[in-house]
């Protein structure tokens, strides 16, 4: 299920799984009647006593250290680097469905405190298991190189459930719909002839 897009994220036991559960509560907004906390400067009495529901503001005057290359390296590394320096703040990129469409980095982030949905294009050649079809009995699993920065169709069909869930949970109140933010050339890179005058 994990290599067909079904899978969201795979645990590794029911402990794992239900902070990968509270951890991805944590990327949906308050209701719109409620005051935003996530973009409070300081800890409240309330975020006290909820640490981990909580996210606090990114300091405005950070540094993005990070730059990309010409040759093929890890877009990861440039969204969220462990040491800090990325493009949003730092720990709180959460990669999801990374084991389908591979050349598509899908997941959520944090950028000044604000969650986002984040899609990025896997710069590197990478190499994708295409699941047994169950319903066929001489079907086996297979692998295939997919080429980074190249737009295939399990790709484009990512990046569309990706928007579309974004926009489905969120669609409500404006101030609490998801901001998406795809990783073009302009700033970083983006797929060869899919947006012409890039």
């Amino acid at each position: 299920m994990y290599h067909n897009g079904v899978t969201h994220s795979v645990a590794h036991d029911d402990m794992d799984g239900i902070k990968k559960i509270l951890h991805w509560i944590t990327y949906l907004p308050p209701p719109p009647s409620t005051t935003t906390m996530l973009l409070l400067p300081s800890p409240t009495t309330q975020q006290q006593k909820l640490p981990s529901l909580s996210m606090l503001k990114d300091d405005k005057a950070r540094m993005v250290h990070t730059q990309p290359t010409k040759s093929a390296y890890d877009p990861r590394l440039m969204l969220d680097p462990p040491d800090g320096g990325g493009l949003f703040d730092k720990g709180t990129f959460d990669e999801i469905m990374s084991g389908w469409a591979k050349t598509i980095i899908a997941g959520r982030a944090r950028l000044r405190g604000l969650a986002v949905g984040v899609l990025a294009v896997e710069t590197r050649t990478v190499e994708c298991e295409i699941p047994a079809d169950p319903a066929t009995q001489d079907s086996q699993a297979k692998c295939v190189l997919q080429a980074g920065q190249v737009w295939h169709t399990d790709s484009a069909f990512k990046v569309i459930k990706r928007i579309f869930l974004w926009g489905m949970l969120l669609s409500g109140h404006p101030r609490t719909r998801y901001l998406i933010f795809p990783v073009l050339r302009k700033i970083f890179l983006s797929f060869p002839g899919i947006f012409s005058g890039n």
